[in-house]
């Protein structure tokens, strides 16, 4: 028996799925989270197949979870569906109802969030909504696991009657039918609900007015930023990950090579287990603390509902680059992994708004290039707070001016699909809930420590140990300095034209983590770690390093998720390309831009303010040809046809602008 769960994004569906199957789905204020559909065996009953739809407003679709969601529901034929309503937000759940009623499935509503509800000072009328709805209604609170027993025993009667009253819509269209809908609820929805005074809602729309406003919203946001990336990595981040160094490096390294070498182990399996695999890695697990700080934050507010409002705040900005909010929302998964975030573009619509979405989220810094940042900023930046939190927004600058770059070679005309986000009210994250999420996050951290860097540590102290004849030798005589060496000139320009440096960015390409790794190990003897990177690197090299790192193409399995969203190897290989071209031109200036500030700060500021005035310039030249071109008539605007296009606003200034 195969049961679907269907619903809005942000009705609790997900939430739902977990409970009924005991399994982990990541769960989130936005459409996008589940963006395929999940299985899974209903615990008490694994005859009982549950499965977990993408988030969708109608069967009528415009995006690709949409469609997969309609596709399954049409096609797929389940026994029953679990229709998951937001009690709090009705009207907008119950015009998917009666779609869904008309599919000829059995379906039961599932009104969700009873407690939130009755914290709106709501209450609903189920006998009403069943006798109206001419459906199963039962409340559930899928947060608080209750009444799901009950929620079942009717979805598998209901299955197994097979016999549902289908719901006809009047019209002969698709808008018609639409409309007849939305007429339907909005006649009936005084006869469900009860309004009362909302303490939750008036706090919410308070806070609204200030994290929303358009003067204020981007340095909120900004500040937020700041906060969450300071504290991580300068404050508690630091402090903990100097205390995990000196346990790996100096326990537990120390007495592992200490005890092999007791044992009559041979040398290089010593240095093996201790120079290669557990400094490696021990680098990398050092930086865990800071990962799960930045986690933390990210993860309360995804919880609490700001990050809903930051896709809504990016909306205004990301229109003008061709895309919309629901581009932002993949770049919000990504602070914590590329690869989700770039499988969560099938909710944006439109192909080429989706690949560029693909192509510009990876410059969004996730959670394997902090420990990249961290380094850096602690060995060369101690005293700067701004350097680690600058890379974020370095990041969604270079997705404005991606964004801006490839919206002039697109050819066609994007079209203007309309944004839209059920904000939930602010509310405080249930503490299991955010604690369990955390540790999915940390934890597949910690796999691919385990699954890519220990085999990444051991190719990396081989090739550092042995020459091209296998014998053992120097570091600087090894197979790893002369394959960095050869490459190493690429670099040159940007500040790091040093084997080391670029032995780290090739590794980079397989898992930003083994960056540091990379220098754990060829840095690792003698001096400290810190002392060695200043060495290597000029303050604007190593911010240089970092842009690059940042900016560059993601990692392998980033590539193969974009592969897959981009629907083909030559947009993937399109997308490095981007990538990779960006990373070097960005580095290339700020390395560039850094060594004549050094020099001579007089006419470093001479030369920027010559491209700024020259940038003016050439934009003002821009729209005037632009305006010349268009005949004077208002952007946007055709040939108006006797003043009948809504672009102009009234006729006597349409005829005042034909006359120009």
């Amino acid at each position: 028996m195969r049961i679907a769960l269907a619903g809005n994004p942000n009705s609790g569906k997900t939430t739902l799925f977990n409970g009924l199957t005991k399994l982990k789905q990541k769960i989130g204020n936005w459409p996008g989270v589940t963006v395929e559909k999940k299985e899974g065996r209903y615990f008490a009953d694994k005859s009982v197949e549950l499965i977990d739809l993408p988030g969708i407003y109608s069967l009528n679709p415009v995006s690709d979870d949409e469609r997969a969601a309609r596709n399954y529901l049409l096609n797929g034929k389940p026994d029953a569906i679990i229709n998951v309503l937001d009690s709090a937000n009705l009207e907008r759940g119950l015009v998917l109802s009666l779609q869904l009623l008309g599919t000829g499935i059995p379906v039961i509503l599932a009104l969700n969030m009873e407690d939130e509800l009755n914290a709106h000072g709501l209450t609903l009328d189920t006998a009403a909504i069943e006798r109206e709805m001419r459906a199963p209604v039962i409340f559930i609170s899928a947060k608080r696991r209750r009444n799901l027993k009950p929620l079942m025993d009717k979805a598998v009667k209901a299955a197994k009657s097979g016999k549902p009253e289908i719901f006809v819509a009047e019209g002969e269209t698709d808008e018609e039918k639409t409309e007849f809908r939305y007429n339907y609820i909005a006649s009936k929805i005084d006869l469900f609900r009860v309004k009362s005074t909302s303490r939750i809602k008036k706090i919410t729309s308070a806070i609204d007015k200030i994290v929303l406003n358009r003067w204020l919203a981007f340095p909120i946001f900004a500040a937020v930023i700041f906060v969450m990336y300071f504290v991580s990595v300068q404050t508690v981040g630091r402090l903990s990950t100097r205390a995990l160094e000196r346990l790996f490096f100096d326990l537990i390294g120390a007495n592992v090579r200490a005890g092999l070498t007791n044992a009559g182990a041979a040398a290089w399996v010593s240095s093996l287990a201790a120079d290669g695999i557990i400094r490696g890695v021990g680098m990398v697990l050092a930086f865990i603390p800071q990962i799960v700080v930045l986690f933390i934050f990210i993860t309360f507010l995804e919880s609490c509902g700001y990050m809903a409002r930051v896709a809504v705040i990016m909306d205004r900005l990301f229109k003008k680059l061709g895309l919309s909010g629901k581009s932002f929302i993949p770049m919000i998964i990504g602070c914590g992994c590329t690869v989700p975030a770039i499988m969560s573009a099938k909710t944006v619509e439109g192909s080429a708004e989706k690949r560029a979405t693909v192509m510009l989220t990876p410059f969004i810094p996730c959670s394997a290039k902090l420990p990249v940042f961290a380094m850096m900023a602690g060995a060369l930046f101690p005293n700067n707070v701004f350097v680690a939190p600058s890379m974020y927004f370095l990041g969604i600058a270079m997705v404005i001016i991606g964004g801006l770059l490839l919206k002039t070679l697109r050819r066609r005309k994007r079209e203007d699909n309309p944004f839209v986000l059920e904000l939930p009210h602010y509310r405080l994250p249930k503490f299991r809930n955010t604690l369990s999420e955390i540790w999915e996050k940390v934890r597949g951290f910690l796999i691919r420590a385990g699954v890519i860097i220990v085999p990444a540590a051991i190719i990396l102290w081989v090739l550092q140990s042995f020459n091209f004849g296998f014998q053992p030798v120097d570091i600087e005589n090894s197979m790893l300095a002369a394959i960095g060496g050869g490459i190493s000139w690429i670099f040159a320009p940007l500040g790091f034209g040093n084997w080391q440096s670029a032995i780290a960015v090739i590794s980079g390409f397989f898992a930003k983590e083994t960056v540091v790794a990379t220098f754990g190990i060829i840095l690792g003897e003698g001096e400290s770690l810190g002392s060695a990177l200043n060495g290597l690197f000029t303050p604007q090299a190593a911010y240089a390093f970092m842009a690059f790192i940042l900016l560059s193409a993601p990692c392998v399995a980033a590539i193969a998720a974009t592969k897959k969203e981009m629907g083909g190897v030559k947009w993937m290989f399109l997308a490095i390309g981007f990538q990779t071209a960006a990373a070097y031109v960005v580095a290339l200036v700020i390395n560039q831009a850094g060594n004549l500030w050094a020099y001579d700060r007089t006419l470093c500021i001479s030369i920027l303010a010559g491209f700024a005035v020259t940038g003016i310039f050439a934009l003002c030249i821009y729209y005037a040809v632009k305006k010349r071109k268009s005949g004077g008539r208002a952007a946007g605007c055709g040939d108006c046809k006797g003043c009948k296009d809504k672009c102009c606003k009234d006729k006597n200034s349409c005829q005042t602008e034909k006359k120009q």
